[in-house]
């Protein structure tokens, strides 16, 4: 009886440290898919505000990140990405954009210095 006792302690502890395990697996494929959308996001951006006036680049925006619904937001020079109640954000180079990110295609314009975001669907 001890020995079974002392077994299912030990499986028990095994459950729980594969478990945890687990659930930070999951949440480092989160995170990593969400830094991987928010640098093409930020680096086509700027590469629009580096290239000039007349530059124009599309990104297309995915309509979710692992089966699981985000938003998007420009506020000032930073591009923030909310998903499970995690805010990642990355730092543009110009505060002067215009329009907002959609999921879908965007075309990201650049119009004598002023970044101008249309498109999305």
């Amino acid at each position: 009886m001890i020995i079974f006792v002392l077994f299912l302690v030990i499986m028990s502890i095994i459950l729980v440290f594969t478990w945890r395990n687990t659930v930070n697996i999951v949440q480092s494929k989160f995170d990593l898919e969400a830094r991987r959308v928010l640098d093409d996001i930020s680096n086509r951006i700027d590469t629009a505000f580096l290239e000039g006036d007349g530059f124009s680049i599309n990104i297309t925006v995915p309509q979710d990140i692992l089966g699981t619904n985000f938003s998007l937001m420009i506020h000032e020079n930073r591009v923030l990405l909310e998903l499970r109640n995690n805010t990642y954000s990355r730092t543009l180079l110009t505060k002067n954009i215009t329009g907002t990110l959609s999921k879908g295609v965007n075309v990201i314009g650049n119009t004598q210095g002023e970044i101008i975001i249309s498109g999305g669907g």
